[in-house]
């Protein structure tokens, strides 16, 4: 049980700091290069909405309940890779901050999926 736990513990630390430079990335981001403020602004809303859904399911204890809040950080993820993607298609995007976005987004997917409870 400890060693679950400890498992626990470091891999929802990793996916915290994953979280966390995701939204550094994106918030040093030059607001032309992402379509204007107010897409940045919400591509940020979104990247604190998967770290909020992170950090309610690193404190709830049922594994049942930590996993609704682990699939809701995971589509919050899907979205944001979405926009991103979409972003990219229209040309409004810049295409390497971009496509660096997005590979953190999925290199934390992978991350939050490993913390999901087995169904």
């Amino acid at each position: 049980m400890k060693k679950t736990l400890l498992l626990t513990g470091v891999l929802l630390a990793l996916t915290a700091s994953l979280a966390s430079a995701a939204g550094l990335s994106l918030g040093w981001a030059n607001p032309a290069d992402l379509g204007g403020p107010r897409r940045k602004a919400r591509l940020l809303q979104g990247v604190t909405r998967v770290r909020t859904e992170l950090a309610r399911a690193a404190v709830i204890t049922d594994p049942r309940i930590a996993g609704k809040r682990f699939r809701a950080a995971t589509r919050g993820l899907n979205q944001l890779q979405q926009k991103l993607r979409k972003g990219i298609f229209r040309w409004n995007f810049d295409l390497a901050l971009a496509n660096n976005l997005i590979s953190e987004a999925d290199a934390l997917m992978v991350a939050v999926q490993g913390l999901m409870p087995p169904p």
